[in-house]
């Protein structure tokens, strides 16, 4: 069992945020032509950092491109999760995380509850820091909030993980807190 804290990101996160497909002018100056010409640039971005890009002589092109270029791209640039644990895990934002929490339990897609194999967290920045009560992962209840560095962890007689910080002990598998 991993005693080293775990970022794990919201269900449903993306390795990027937005992709961008922009028309960019560009001036031709070889001789015998000069002429202003474009071409298409597709960007795939993440808390406002490029992390892809390609570029293309048509609009076109590039539309037709991303459905195929975007699974392509997850797997031969190993873009395929979030690398950005600095930021606020909401997707889309770009802001700094300032507020960390452990998460007390884990859920599958289908609201299962999960073993917890390793102190898990999430970061988030002040505007997202209230997770409101509509997910039951993702919820004000799950998490318990700490500052600094990463609380230590402790393993009960019968193997269990338990955080012991601000002097008390967490059930982090079962229901009851202590």
């Amino acid at each position: 069992m991993s005693e080293e804290p775990q970022y794990r990101p919201l269900q449903g996160d993306a390795p990027w945020d937005e992709i961008r497909i922009r028309t960019i002018p560009v001036f031709w100056d070889s001789t015998p032509w000069h002429e202003w010409r474009t071409k298409v640039e597709v960007t795939l971005i993440r808390k406002g950092h490029a992390l892809y890009r390609r570029e293309f002589g048509s609009m076109a092109e590039a539309a037709a491109w991303v459905p195929w270029g975007v699974a392509t791209v997850r797997e031969t640039e190993g873009i395929d999760k979030p690398r950005d644990l600095d930021y606020c895990a909401q997707p889309g934002c770009s802001e700094k995380a300032t507020v960390f929490y452990m998460l007390r339990y884990l859920y599958n897609t289908e609201e299962s509850l999960l073993q917890i194999q390793y102190p898990t967290y999430r970061a988030f920045c002040e505007s997202h820091s209230e997770r409101g009560h509509s997910n039951r992962e993702d919820s004000d209840e799950n998490y318990v909030q700490f500052e600094g560095e990463f609380p230590t962890f402790d393993t009960d007689r019968d193997g269990d993980l338990y955080p012991s910080w601000y002097g008390w002990t967490m059930d982090l598998v079962g229901s009851r807190c202590k």
